[in-house]
């Protein structure tokens, strides 16, 4: 296998597909894994258990997304110094990356263990489920520094055009955390903290995973003088990772004042959601591959200083983003309701209620979701020519187009209100990164000098 590739020639789309494909893969088998997850919980412990595992949602996924941030960043400088053909660089920043996702790691799961219960209280948690919530995202968090790791090391693999061992160990997660759910939820008196514990046991086999091939790459080979980070190296790191890990936390705050919200509807309510969200991994299945698929084509050819290639992959990529989430969108408003209806068991009535307010979600994320797709595309276009402080921005303007929302709808029309919170700043944002993103591509291809074989570069400036 072919663990690093570029993508500054041959055809865009070809390149850009290809990467996609292991990468979608992995969303698809981490999405089976998480429904199946959900199932275990939902059927095997019941109604209020599936409840208290949403009600962690929203808190594990607002630190789960800042990590991913920071290591979307970590791969951004990775890829740009791939794509400029500079090992040594690349070297410095695997190894800037490395010091930083472990150290910070560490400090993030104590903190979070420490925090888990005042949060929970504050969110208003039910008393009926809170003790399962509490124990269940406490073992997530005493984990979180294997998932820094985990996704750092998947980045870094990304950054250098190999999709296909985090697509091959994120199947190793999933299929080893269905099994160890079923077997620890089946056979222990843990209960929903035995999920919990599933997640944290695969996602670390799949870290020593990434860890055996990452060290195959020659780029990414250490040498103990390598093990002491270039300071300048770490600082550029902190700079774009810190940024981008920012702007998630500032687009996900929103989505602990919404759980205090949904939580103040009751246990169906809360449940409701949580089956909703779970459907939020299908409708992102096309743009989860095509964004890290363009990020790092993007930067790659942003490094080779080629411009004209970047516009190129893009509007190619565009079309291909629009197609898919055209079908998405048919086949979540035929069986939506059905998938979500295999995850929860109990009353029929109450199940009943749980489908409808899930459903009602769900259709209205369907009507929005072009303009989400939009919204990756510009993003990570941005992202791989660094402009990491822009996205950020665009995490403000979710942030506050979700807080007008969050502050006045609720009160105006009740769960719909509720509902329309998070979809409401996807076309806010998406035409905030739309301007953004000519603004940025215009500048930055004027800065380049002219290439002598490259006979496009006035026409796309």
């Amino acid at each position: 296998m072919k663990l690093s590739k570029s993508m500054t020639s041959g055809a865009p789309l070809q390149h850009i597909v290809s990467f996609a494909i292991p990468i979608a893969l992995g969303s698809l088998f981490q999405l089976v894994y998480s429904i199946v997850d959900s199932a275990v919980v939902g059927r095997l412990i019941g109604v209020d258990a599936f409840a208290a595992v949403g009600a962690a949602g929203n808190m594990n996924w607002m630190i789960v997304s800042v990590i991913l941030g920071v290591t979307q960043g970590f791969g951004t400088i990775t890829a740009q110094h791939f794509g400029s053909g500079d090992s040594d660089q690349i070297r410095k920043s695997f190894a800037a990356s490395m010091f930083l996702s472990l150290g910070t790691g560490i400090v993030l799961s104590v903190a979070a263990m420490l925090a888990a219960d005042p949060l929970l209280r504050m969110l208003q948690t039910p008393e009926e489920i809170f003790a399962d919530t509490s124990a269940y995202i406490r073992v997530l968090f005493g984990g979180l520094f294997i998932t820094f790791l985990y996704n750092n090391l998947g980045a870094s693999l990304r950054a250098v055009g190999n999709s296909r061992t985090p697509f091959y160990a994120l199947i190793i997660s999933s299929v080893l955390n269905v099994v160890l759910d079923i077997a620890l939820v089946s056979l222990t008196p843990w209960g929903v903290a035995a999920a919990a514990l599933a997640t944290v046991i695969a996602q670390a086999v799949s870290c020593i995973y990434c860890l055996y091939f990452v060290q195959k790459i020659d780029v990414f080979r250490l040498t103990r003088e390598g093990m002491v980070p270039d300071r300048k190296m770490v600082l550029s790191h902190i700079q774009i990772g810190g940024t981008m890990g920012f702007r998630n936390l500032v687009t996900d705050i929103v989505g602990i004042i919404t759980q205090y919200y949904v939580n103040g509807y009751g246990v169906d309510f809360i449940a409701a959601i949580a089956a909703s969200k779970k459907m939020y991994g299908v409708l992102e299945l096309v743009s989860c591959g095509m964004e890290g698929a363009i990020a790092t084509y993007v930067a790659q050819n942003y490094g080779a200083k080629n411009m004209s290639r970047i516009r190129k992959g893009l509007r190619q990529s565009a079309v291909v983003m629009l197609v898919g989430v055209g079908v998405i969108m048919i086949a979540m408003f035929i069986f939506g309701r059905s998938v979500m209806g295999t995850l929860i068991s109990g009353d029929a009535d109450q199940v009943d209620r749980v489908l409808t307010y899930a459903c009602e979600q769900l259709n209205l994320m369907l009507v929005f979701l072009p303009s989400l797709y939009m919204l990756y595309l510009f993003r990570s276009a941005l992202q791989g020519m660094g402009s990491a402080s822009l996205t950020m921005v665009s995490g403000f303007v979710e942030l506050f187009t979700r807080l007008i929302v969050v502050f006045t709808l609720p009160g105006l029309i009740g769960r719909w209100g509720i509902y329309l919170i998070e979809v409401s700043s996807w076309p806010a944002a998406m035409l905030f990164l739309c301007v953004a993103f000519f603004i940025v591509y215009r500048r930055r291809c004027k800065a380049f000098p002219p290439d002598a074989d490259d006979h496009t570069k006035d026409a796309v400036c």
